[in-house]
């Protein structure tokens, strides 16, 4: 298990600063985010922690610029 979160924080620091496509699943009234992207699958991958959906719904696809990761989840802002 050690080996495979250094193998996952590897891989999603990798995507740090790319935009990528992301369907919002949960908005919270202070803009805060949980989606997904196509490298995210449901009840088996992590999370992408989003800021900047102000007035968005669950459902809607955005654009997201990768700004931080950790061994499970990534996070960054709407576009």
């Amino acid at each position: 298990m050690t080996l495979q979160q250094r193998i996952s924080l590897e891989r999603n620091r990798l995507r740090i600063g790319r935009t990528e496509e992301a369907l919002l699943e949960e908005v919270g009234a202070d803009g805060s985010a949980i989606a997904r992207t196509a490298s995210e699958a449901p009840d088996a991958d992590g999370l992408c922690r989003i800021e900047g959906a102000q007035g968005l719904r669950p459902g809607a696809f955005v654009t997201v610029r990768i700004t931080g990761a950790d061994a499970y989840d990534i996070s960054g802002v709407i576009q």
